[in-house]
């Protein structure tokens, strides 16, 4: 999640039915023509949808000030490799420079931009997939961590850790007796597991169900930006985090079909998949972090309604996890 104090700065330029001049200006560098651009979305970065050659592309940029660029480079730069790999991935696209990411100076500031082919398909959510599809979805994470453990380009050092996320996570929460004691037991916990190539290595992080299209039993992936180096068995937590949400258990059949699916495709540790909830745990402690980060709207101005509404939505689910981690 972005600042929201840059969303704001952002999505004010969008005009009706979201025509978006930013992002044509950001476009130019892939001469597209922008007449079908318009704005898409706002979370983590800025999307865009526009047609070329009958395709769908999306335009994702940023703040320079949001994401550093050598850690944009290295997302797009796996990215284009795994699609190499024979792994259906939303692939990038050259700029007519040849560059994969492109930076451009605005009115509104320094902004990074890189633009995707869209992938065909369609997307399920968790509570529509039955345990064939768990199955399924296991398998192509196993498939994605054995070909992500031959990866060797040494830009992926630019993507950050587990250790990176507990530090950026360390200043919200001193003076929280609460939080700062779960944060100790993280870190000791973490600190302990096995870090082997089997166990450890670049993982996706965000392998939920809407970062996944379906077709003809293929499953294509969005979205490597928050790719970082953990454990193999936090991606799976990951991207089952909203069954467990809802109460699933480790022994559900849903969990049990998307294990069996993954330990087709890759060595699996049991020892660390029995940890799945304490992934969870180290996923919400940086969750927490992420979201204090955002929430930084000027007092003495009054947000749009739809902002104010986000803000929130934020608020809200920043609370809950304190409360959880304050309440023994």
């Amino acid at each position: 999640m972005m600042r929201l104090s840059t969303m704001w700065k952002v999505v004010a330029t969008v005009g009706d039915g979201g025509a978006c001049p930013l992002a044509a200006e950001i476009l130019k560098p892939w001469g597209c023509a922008v007449g079908t651009l318009r704005f898409y979305r706002a979370s983590a970065n800025f999307i865009c949808e526009f047609m070329k050659e009958g395709r769908r592309h999306f335009l994702r940029f940023s703040d320079a000030g949001e994401r550093p660029l050598e850690a944009i480079l290295a997302e797009v730069k796996l990215v284009a490799w795994l699609g190499r790999q024979g792994i259906k991935v939303a692939a990038p696209v050259p700029s007519g420079q040849g560059r994969l990411v492109e930076t451009v100076e605005t009115a509104l500031g320094r902004f990074h931009g890189v633009v995707f082919l869209g992938l065909e398909g369609s997307q399920l959510e968790t509570a529509e997939c039955q345990e064939t599809h768990f199955r399924a979805w296991g398998a192509a994470l196993g498939r994605l961590h054995a070909a992500m453990k031959a990866y060797q380009d040494p830009s992926a050092a630019s993507r950050p850790s587990w250790r990176d996320h507990l530090a950026e996570a360390r200043p919200y929460v001193d003076g929280e007796p609460a939080l700062l004691a779960e944060w100790h037991r993280l870190e000791s916990w973490a600190s302990a597991l096995p870090s082997g190539p089997d166990d450890f290595g670049l993982i996706h992080f965000d392998f939920e169900s809407d970062n996944l299209c379906w077709q003809d039993g293929a499953i294509g992936i969005l979205d490597f930006d928050d790719s970082a180096h953990y454990w193999y068995a936090a991606d799976i937590a990951y991207a089952l985090r909203d069954l467990f949400k809802e109460g699933a258990g480790l022994s559900s059949p849903q969990v049990q079909s998307f294990l069996a699916g993954y330990e087709g495709e890759h060595p699996l540790n049991r020892t660390l998949s029995a940890q799945l909830p304490q992934f969870l745990r180290l996923h919400g402690m940086y969750t927490y972090a992420r979201l204090s980060r955002a929430l930084d709207l000027p007092a003495d101005r009054e947000p749009p309604a739809w902002l104010k509404r986000v803000e929130t939505k934020l608020r809200h689910v920043r609370e809950a996890y304190r409360m959880s981690v304050s309440t023994p």
